[in-house]
């Protein structure tokens, strides 16, 4: 209030009013009321003049909001209005997620559902509040899943997704479907998958990667399919860092070593299985033939010019050779050797599967050239290296004739006149 004049000021009531002895007291009644001032001067003369001041208790405000639900990650605009415009202050609570919190518009950015309280005041004293709920529908909470491996061609795994209502895989190679939440994954390469999930109805998505490790599968050989007899035993051999096991479990030693005995009495194909310390396997197989018998054909006795060659050619399943005597063969235990014998003699051939053997004999029959004629003549091959008339070449089924110093070769066939 304010009140002019010279002297000294006596505000009444005393209740409520602060200042009652000075010109400008502040006063805050409860209900209706009638303030005097009393003015006296320096003579003792006073005067008075009254004022009703009738409090006021209408002040209101709302909130306008749009719109009233958001995403996470969004922003809504807010406004406060009041039935009073002057000396008006605002406040936002809660302040932390308003742009600014003194404005009568700001923006909000709540990060869950929230309610919105605005505090207007008019003067000192007179205060009102408004509440608004702002909806906030949570974004994706994307999981990949743990990180997991597989071994190379066999086997699948089963990817899982969570925290959304739809998703999108990548990269989709390998994955029986990419916008799923569990599609089956079969890369064949170590693959870094990412899922990228939202919700529905939101434009924003979150994203979420796990590492799908492919295992080499490990490395395996064995012995190459073979051949035994009957009465033997084979030792197998597989090389390779893991468990074995072969199947199947037919007259052999043991089936979880790496080499095992074996002692088939028929045709049998042995399986070897190699699983490394995570479970990948490789496999490979060993077919191994059983002979009850050695069949063997030395081949027919057979007559040659002397000096000539010829290559020893047995018909035999066996695997091992041995010629006796070695004289005159380039090599004494292989099938086919080549033998240049001066002198008539008999080869003797053991062929051996293991245990199992047999033995052939064959002859061969060494004819000299004969003494070729100085004269002019014409011979040709008959087939026992003897000429028919005065002139001779060495060749089997080749013929010469000789003239004088000077020779002249005529090329037939065996048993054919020049």
């Amino acid at each position: 209030m304010n009140a002019s004049g010279a002297g000294t000021f006596n505000w009444t009531p005393i209740t409520n009013i602060t200042g009652g002895n000075t010109a400008t007291p502040l006063v805050y009644p409860t209900i209706p009321t009638w303030y005097t001032a009393t003015l006296t001067n320096a003579s003792g003369c006073f005067k008075r003049d009254s004022v009703l001041v009738t409090p006021k208790f209408d002040l209101a405000n709302s909130i306008t909001a749009s719109p009233l639900s958001i995403c996470e990650e969004d922003t809504v605009q807010i406004a406060g209005s009041a039935n009073y415009n002057t000396n008006i202050t605002w406040q936002w609570t809660p302040a932390g997620s308003v742009e600014t919190p003194a404005s009568q518009t700001t923006r909000a950015y709540p990060s869950a559902t929230t309610n919105y309280t605005l505090t207007t005041r008019w003067g000192a004293h007179c205060v009102a509040t408004a509440t608004q709920n702002i909806i906030v529908k949570q974004l994706a909470i994307p999981n990949a899943g743990p990180d997991t491996a597989l071994c190379n061609g066999q086997a699948s795994i089963q990817l899982f997704a969570s925290g959304g209502d739809t998703y999108q895989w990548s990269p989709i190679t390998g994955l029986s479907s990419p916008n799923i939440a569990n599609p089956i994954a079969s890369p064949t390469a170590t693959t870094t998958y990412t899922v990228t999930v939202g919700i529905t109805g939101c434009a924003k998505t979150r994203s979420d990667s796990m590492v799908l490790t492919v295992r080499t599968l490990p490395a395996i050989s064995t012995t190459n399919d073979t051949l035994i007899c009957i009465v033997d035993t084979l030792q197998l051999n597989a090389t390779g860092t893991g468990n074995f096991v072969w199947t199947p479990n037919y007259n052999i030693s043991n089936t979880n070593i790496s080499n095992p005995l074996v002692s088939p009495d028929v045709a049998t194909t042995y399986r070897v299985r190699l699983t490394d310390n995570f479970g990948c396997y490789r496999e490979d197989t060993v077919r191994i033939d059983v002979l009850t018998a050695v069949s063997l054909n030395a081949g027919a006795d057979t007559t040659i010019c002397q000096t000539d060659g010829f290559f020893l050619n047995p018909v035999s399943d066996g695997l091992y050779y041995q010629w006796t005597p070695a004289t005159y063969l380039n090599l004494d235990n292989v099938k086919n050797p080549y033998a240049t014998p001066l002198t008539n003699i008999t080869y003797t051939v053991v062929a051996s599967v293991g245990g199992c053997s047999s033995q052939d004999d064959i002859n061969i029959t060494v004819v000299p050239y004969p003494v070729a004629n100085a004269g002019m003549g014409l011979c040709f091959y008959t087939g026992s290296c003897q000429c028919r008339s005065f002139g001779y070449h060495r060749g089997i089924g080749r013929t010469a004739v000789f003239t004088g110093q000077r020779r002249r070769h005529l090329y037939l066939e065996p048993g054919y006149l020049a």
